[in-house]
């Protein structure tokens, strides 16, 4: 039965699906907990123009839930995901410094030896 209606559904129904936008009474709610207001800025929003973040994103197991919700203006929400962005490259541009180079770890010890005063690289 779960094939049938994976296949009629176009997608795998045995597993759990995530919502990723937040309901109506949850957009609510967090709108309300905030009064109305920026998370980042504190300005006054417009229910209708306010966007909804997870500070847990879905996509590291995240929940869409009141708790993990905050609501900020299109100027900071955008400003929020280039900031994340910028820190995602920076750790993937440190991990990349730190891991040796293949080539570079084959490289090193043979010009040590090519560069010393030995009459062939066998002698020792």
């Amino acid at each position: 039965m779960d094939y049938l209606t994976s296949f009629l559904v176009g997608r795998d129904v045995s597993k759990k699906t995530t919502r990723k936008n937040p309901t109506k009474s949850q957009r609510d709610s967090v709108f309300d907990k905030q009064q109305g207001k920026c998370y980042r800025c504190k300005k006054k929003l417009m229910l209708a123009h306010t966007q909804y973040h997870h500070i847990k994103h879905v996509a590291n197991n995240g929940r869409t839930t009141r708790n993990n919700l905050v609501a900020l203006c299109a100027n900071y929400h955008s400003e929020l995901h280039k900031e994340e962005r910028a820190k995602k490259a920076d750790k993937k541009q440190k991990e990349k410094k730190k891991l040796p180079s293949y080539k570079s770890d084959l490289i090193s010890p043979l010009s040590k030896i090519k560069n010393s005063k030995r009459k062939s690289l066998w002698e020792f």
